[in-house]
């Protein structure tokens, strides 16, 4: 699942969708009772085997993990999943400080000692609904400033190497590239990536009739 599916997941109007992950019917009561009056959805597993199922097919906001499970340790599928899907997770554990430190150094956004609080587990994952919002949009602004770097190098590099091949100065040559792309219904960036991979084809943009062959 991408950045994008996940932050879409976030938008206004759509509902939350948390995953819970638990064997014992008592946590699972007292986990969707916390979610109720916030109006988020609870998708319901037991198994580490079916979290990460679940994760690899659908939009999950949070996760929610009791410490005991049948098929697997319950910090590190928190870990994965954070790791893998971009899901936070809330660890749900019996007192145990030993596994409160080993979640805590997980990335687990809270760590809670059942039985759970109903109020302060809705509390909780209010929070760290917020939060992880704001995550995503901070990491998807970061994500189009890269992506936005990385075409300017990619064309100031062919803009470059269209000076040297066709003796043209800088505002030519980025002419020249654009007007290539277009005629090839390419974006400026695809084309000029094309362009700098394609060395044995010297004549490119000669060949769209972008310039006039050299004299002598």
């Amino acid at each position: 699942m991408t950045l994008e599916q996940v932050a879409g997941g976030f938008g206004d109007g759509v509902q939350r969708v948390v995953l819970v992950v638990s064997a014992d019917a008592r946590t699972v009561a007292e986990v969707q009772a916390a979610l109720r009056p916030g109006g988020h959805g609870s998708h319901v597993v037991s198994s580490a085997c079916a979290a990460r199922g679940v994760a690899a097919q659908r939009a999950i906001n949070l996760a929610v993990l009791d410490a005991t499970l049948a098929d697997g340790d319950a910090v590190e599928l928190g870990r994965t999943l954070y790791e893998s899907q971009r899901i936070p997770f809330v660890q749900l554990i019996d007192a145990d400080q030993e596994l409160r430190s080993r979640a805590i150094a997980a990335g687990a956004f809270n760590v809670l000692v059942k039985p759970v609080d109903a109020v302060q587990l809705g509390i909780t994952i209010d929070v760290a609904l917020v939060r992880a919002r704001e995550a995503y949009k901070q990491e998807r602004v970061l994500e189009r400033l890269a992506a936005e770097e990385e075409i300017k190098r990619v064309v100031a590099l062919a803009c470059g190497m269209a000076m040297e091949r066709h003796g043209v100065d800088e505002h030519e040559a980025l002419e020249m590239l654009t007007f290539a792309s277009r005629a090839r219904q390419a974006r400026l960036a695809d084309f000029c990536r094309q362009f700098l991979d394609n060395h044995a084809a010297s004549g490119l943009l000669r060949d769209l009739g972008v310039v006039a062959p050299r004299s002598g």
